[in-house]
């Protein structure tokens, strides 16, 4: 697997692992038939996300001094 790449190539990477973690978590909370599962699958991928999302905004400042292509640490 490659590491970095332009900013428009990480965003795109974004999007898609983004959209995939929650097309799966719909058909995974609707093919439950315990409400509480349902709901916890949904909560849970929703924490995750944010919790990308709040990791990526941190990670702008330090990135800025790391070279392309390489994995922040």
């Amino acid at each position: 697997m490659q590491y970095g790449g332009s900013i428009a190539a990480i965003k795109r990477r974004t999007a898609i692992g983004s959209w995939a973690a929650m097309v799966g978590a719909m058909i995974l909370a609707r093919v439950t038939d315990d409400p509480a599962l349902s709901g916890e699958v949904l909560d849970q991928t929703h924490a995750w996300l944010e919790t990308q999302r709040r990791d990526r905004g941190q990670n702008k400042t330090r990135n800025r001094s790391t070279k392309v292509g390489r994995p922040a640490c």
